[in-house]
């Protein structure tokens, strides 16, 4: 679609500089105009919701806005930066922009900096969700809304991976597609019907790179709508070198504004299965063991070439531990195909962990 390019606003850019938000000087010294407004244009307070939007999460696992989180609010003609004057940990909060006299349609997009393209002829934004991330949840949380009034409302255009480190050595994790579908790009979010949608999507990339600094967990922004029929393929580093690998060996099909939780990374290549498996059944420890079905799935040798490398790739010199209960594998996977491939060593344990003892 044919899109303007935003450019800085100079000016607005400049008050935003002044404002340092959830500081009460730069809020106050606005609220009592000793920031000078140029003529054409007005100080406009926004109230944002955030109902369908992720900035940070509580305690308790809700959605809530931050009072350091900032917007960019825009126009067809430029855009500036609003800082958060209320709202902190609440579900709706206040921005502040200088905006236009005439302006009548006002868009915004989050979080404050987001690449955004902008059609006012078609109410069309286009917004970006990068091949690199820091892997911080608001920063990852690619959100857009067109003005209703002064009200804001906030359209979640992403899906999240979330994974648990539990280490202090993992340096980054990388996502990939199996089959080559885009997990980052740009995407059209459109506002001309009732409620938003997502529309076309354009420059893919197959995988995305993930910072990480110590243990905790991380949250991945991935494209929505988009089906990885062959699985994920998700390799962790130490440095620069690769320290496991693990193969989501399932087909999804991505959801606007769902998390995908992985749990836990160990770093030493292990595997688990149980019977009826545990947890999400990712495999990463006996606390999530995959069941016998997933266990067979991924000894299965595929026909798709790239499944099998992925499958090789995971499996590299990894050990699988076996709970009770699962005694001969040959009967319904070749294992010795990845013994001799991967060098996988198998497990068998005479009892299983209780949950949480592993």
């Amino acid at each position: 679609m044919a899109m303007k390019h935003l450019f800085s606003f100079i000016m607005c850019a400049a008050i935003a500089g002044a404002l340092v938000s959830c500081d009460r000087k730069g809020i106050d010294a606005l609220a009592s105009a000793d920031i000078l407004v140029p003529d054409g244009y007005h100080i406009q307070e926004f109230r944002a919701a955030c109902s369908d939007t992720r900035t940070s999460r509580d305690d308790n696992g809700n959605t809530v806005w931050s009072c350091d989180d900032r917007i960019t609010v825009f126009w067809e003609s430029g855009n500036c930066s609003a800082d958060c004057i209320s709202g902190e940990d609440s579900g709706t909060a206040t921005f502040r922009a200088i905006i236009p006299d005439r302006e009548t349609i006002i868009f915004a997009s989050y979080p404050e900096g987001r690449h955004a393209e902008l059609s006012v002829a078609t109410d069309e934004i286009e917004v970006e969700i990068g091949s690199e991330q820091p892997g911080s949840f608001s920063a990852g949380n690619i959100a857009a809304a067109k003005a209703d009034g002064n009200m804001l409302s906030f359209f979640n255009v992403n899906a999240f991976l979330c994974f648990e480190i539990p280490g202090e050595d993992i340096s980054k994790v990388v996502a990939e597609s199996v089959s080559g579908a885009a997990l980052a790009g740009k995407q059209v979010v459109s506002f001309a019907g009732e409620n938003p949608v997502l529309g076309d999507r354009s420059d893919p990339v197959s995988s995305i790179t993930m910072s990480v600094d110590g243990s905790g967990r991380y949250y991945m922004s991935i494209l929505s709508g988009v089906q990885h029929a062959s699985g994920l393929l998700l390799k962790y580093y130490k440095g620069d070198d690769i320290s496991g690998t693990y193969y989501l060996d399932k087909d999804i099909t991505t959801v606007r504004n769902k998390i995908y939780a992985f749990g836990e990374f160990e770093p030493d290549g292990n595997y688990y299965a149980t019977l009826e498996g545990n947890g999400n059944k990712s495999g990463l420890n006996w606390d999530n063991a995959m069941d016998v079905e997933k266990l067979a799935a991924l000894l299965t040798i595929s026909a798709d070439e790239a499944v099998l490398a992925a499958k090789v790739a995971a499996l590299t010199g990894a050990t699988i531990h076996i709970g009770a209960g699962i005694s001969d594998l040959t009967t319904f996977v070749d294992i010795d195909f990845f013994v001799a491939k991967s060098g996988v060593t198998f497990n068998f344990a005479s009892n299983t962990p209780e949950s949480g003892d592993h």
